[in-house]
């Protein structure tokens, strides 16, 4: 990595957990001097390369840079908030809320990650603003912003660590305005780490998300009202009709989970069209500040609801979907993120994506195909770990295969109660320390509600406390049995013997409808690949890796990762998946688990 580093180019890198990937980029960028982004996908890593591997990797080089931590705007204090919330109390826990101004009071930073399990969602929501509805320089705390503290000294800093969506996001708003974007050095280096995450975080980041009640919340806004509302009061009025009309229309044909947008939808181009009239409108505010604010909020609603709505464009895919609380959201996302990820980083000097997986069948093509990262230096490290002495895999082809789209009751039905006997003879193996990782809330529903109660273990299942709660409670327990979802898959670490088991029930190939999936298959298909080969089955793989990455995170580690999909075994495409995991011994017998797990075999 130094080589990159100090003379420029790309460089992508595998390397396991544990071989020190921090610590082999930052020590060359600390040592050349070189301004410097680091980003990742989640807040653990970002809050470790923070507070223990940046130092360590200081300590090494013998430099003192100057760092910052960057997050997403939510994740500070916002000060008007808090005053509002002293002036008007709606928070139902009192003593939580004086916990709050207490922290409040003493913190440096205002991240409200330092509040812990009082950065409850309540929380979250009452004390904190994104963009949206972020009062910018009008603010009358501006002044003592938090996240306008962390922006500056990101501006200044020689590191900077933040997020992936951060750093599309800054690419994003340069494309549209040369001297906007995040305060993120120019030019210098990038490193990307846990980059198996790029794709899904560049599709996020450059899509276009545009909610129901978006126009009303704008129009309601008194910044807003006392600007435009005595003069231009009807036409507000009718920006918040087209966006009822929109959404009444996309009602009518919304089918379950997410829909496609296969038509035009008038009423949301004529949003867009009074929501453009009002940012011309905007000529007229007198105040400069007042102006700008109004201006940039009607803008990017207009922009947002035009690229929703009007699908003339085939790089583009749009659809509708609700969520738990029924709320209805229009989206519209980029069907490919290559050209878009090598526009966001093309003019970064030296560019490095890491992670622990991004081969597939020992080759870096998927991924460099899929980021957009042709010609970039390739290494893969040897394993740091002693798979053949800590793990085993298990792969047995004696279960049924999960029922096909379409199949009766029946099917379901066997498929579940063979999954749930197979799993309750691996949990009682392992004397429990598990993870059983799914693809659906249907299939872990179905797992929990037939076996949670015989389980002689405690059980605990997404969604019922929060993930960081979760894992407490889980290594707490040491025999305890965690079922969870995609979160759970990747970037959990569990170290030790609280963790001997991963259970993974269904490979992890995409969903088929889903209309980004779907419309990236439609566009291998025109171009002539194979959208199995080339898309489904390695996208799966890498999933795969990861959810195995779950168990062995130190040399002192060690079990059994158990993939009940007998597809594995069974498909030609098996094999494959197969040859992309560590190099743990294979076995299909549920004897071997068995005494793998016994005393007399611990080494």
């Amino acid at each position: 990595m130094a080589d990159v580093v100090e003379g420029g180019g790309r460089a992508i890198v595998e390397a396991d957990t544990g071989t020190g990937k921090s610590l082999a980029y930052l020590v060359p960028v600390l040592h050349a001097g070189r301004q410097a982004i680091v980003s990742t996908s989640t807040k653990a890593l970002q809050d470790q390369l923070w507070t223990h591997d940046l130092p360590l990797a200081a300590r090494a080089a013998g430099a003192a840079p100057a760092a910052a931590l960057l997050k997403g705007r939510a994740n500070y204090l916002c000060l008007l908030s808090l005053d509002e919330e002293r002036l008007a109390p709606q928070l139902l826990d009192q003593a939580r809320m004086g916990r709050v101004r207490a922290w409040a009071a003493r913190t440096t930073t205002g991240d409200v990650a330092e509040l812990g399990a009082d950065a409850n969602t309540h929380v979250r929501e009452r004390l904190t603003r994104g963009v949206e509805t972020c009062e910018g320089r009008l603010c009358p705390f501006v002044d003592d912003c938090w996240a306008e503290k962390a922006r500056t000294r990101a501006a200044a800093a020689d590191v900077v660590v933040t997020n992936h969506h951060l750093v599309f996001a800054d690419a994003k708003l340069r494309s549209l305005d040369a001297d906007g974007g995040m305060p993120l050095p120019e030019g210098g280096v990038l490193v990307m780490d846990e980059a198996h995450t790029l794709e899904d975080a560049a599709t996020s980041s450059f899509a276009v998300r545009l909610d129901r009640e978006r126009a009303q919340r704008i129009m309601n806004v008194s910044r807003v009202q006392a600007a435009l509302g005595e003069t231009h009061g009807r036409d507000m009025g009718r920006v918040v009709q087209a966006s009822e009309r929109a959404f009444g229309s996309l009602e009518r044909t919304l089918g379950p989970g997410r829909s496609r947008i296969a038509n035009e939808v008038g009423a949301g181009l004529r949003l867009a069209e009074l929501a453009w009239a009002l940012v011309d409108a905007c000529a007229e505010i007198g105040d400069g500040e007042t102006r700008g604010w109004v201006a940039r909020r009607l803008r990017e609603l207009a922009s947002d609801a035009e690229r929703v709505f009007r699908l003339d464009d085939p790089d583009w895919v749009h659809y509708v979907e609700r969520d738990r609380g029924g709320a209805l959201t229009a989206h519209a996302a980029p069907i490919e993120v290559d050209r878009l990820i090598d526009a966001a980083t093309r003019e970064r000097a030296s560019l490095i994506a890491a992670s622990a997986t991004l081969t597939v069948d020992r080759s870096f093509a998927y991924v460099l195909a899929r980021l957009g990262l042709a010609g970039a230096e390739e290494l893969s490290t040897a394993p740091v770990f002693d798979y053949r002495r800590q793990a085993l895999t298990y792969a047995p082809a004696d279960l049924a295969p999960p029922p096909a789209a379409g199949a009766d009751d029946a099917a379901y039905h066997d498929y579940h109660d063979g999954l749930a006997q197979r799993l309750a003879a691996l949990i009682d193996a392992s004397n429990g320390g598990a993870f059983l990782l799914f693809t659906s809330r249907r299939a872990l529903d179905e797992a929990w509600r037939r076996t949670a109660d015989v389980l002689p273990h405690p059980c605990f299942r997404q969604g019922e406390a929060a993930p960081v709660e979760l894992l407490r409670r889980f290594r707490a327990a040491q025999d305890g049995v965690l079922f969870g979802l995609r979160s759970f898959w990747e970037g959990v670490d569990v170290r030790g013997d609280a963790l001997r088991l991963v259970a993974i029930t269904r490979l992890p190939f995409a969903v088929p409808d889903d209309p980004v999936v779907a419309a990236r298959t439609e566009r291998l298909r025109q171009q002539g690949g194979n959208w199995f080969g080339e898309l489904a089955l390695p996208r799966a793989a890498l999933l795969l890796k990861q959810g195995f990455g779950r168990l062995i995170r130190a040399a002192s580690d060690r079990g059994v990762v158990a993939i009940l999909d007998s597809r594995v075994r069974r498909r030609r495409y098996g094999e494959a998946i197969l040859r992309s995991l560590p190099p743990a011994p294979l076995t299909h017998r549920l004897h071997d688990v068995q005494r793998f797990f016994q005393p007399a075999n611990r080494r």
